[in-house]
């Protein structure tokens, strides 16, 4: 399992504007470092959920605030590279190329910047709201549903 703790290599992958001529054609050797930096951006989101994973289940059934902000901090260190690794390949008109690998990850970028939107605060005005009676059946919501596509 890979871990978050080191700046992925960057560097590894040139500028755009250090690699070919405009319209000119990125070479194999980036193609192939582009592809293997994309693998290694998905490994590391996976490790990162392996990891929510397991610590969900080995924790009691009260929420852990801090240990949900050690992961939404971790989430977040990872996504905004994960989305510069996507930019700079996008900047070498690797995407197409690359789709598999650009996609799989860029999907996950997308997931996981949805997923930080809501916020700890949003999760616990859900909790009160939750607590304090103020939730709407699953057959409300249907009926509305219904109502407004009918009218």
């Amino acid at each position: 399992m890979s871990t978050c703790l080191a700046q992925p290599p960057f560097d590894l992958l040139p500028p755009a504007e250090n690699v070919a001529p405009a319209g000119g054609d990125v070479g194999a050797h980036v193609a192939d470092v582009a592809s293997r930096l994309l693998e290694y951006a998905m490994d590391e989101y996976r490790s990162i959920r392996k990891l929510e994973d397991a610590l969900g289940e080995n924790r009691s059934a009260a929420f852990d605030r801090q240990l949900a902000g050690s992961l939404r901090r971790l989430y977040d260190q990872w996504v905004r590279r994960a989305d510069e690794l996507l930019t700079r390949v996008r900047d070498l008109q690797l995407r197409d190329r690359l789709a598999v690998r650009f996609d799989e990850l860029d999907h996950s970028v997308g997931r996981t910047m949805v997923m930080l939107n809501v916020t700890l605060e949003d999760l616990d005005r859900a909790e009160e709201e939750i607590r304090a009676g103020q939730t709407v059946s699953l057959e409300e919501v249907r009926r509305e549903l219904r109502a407004r596509s009918h009218g």
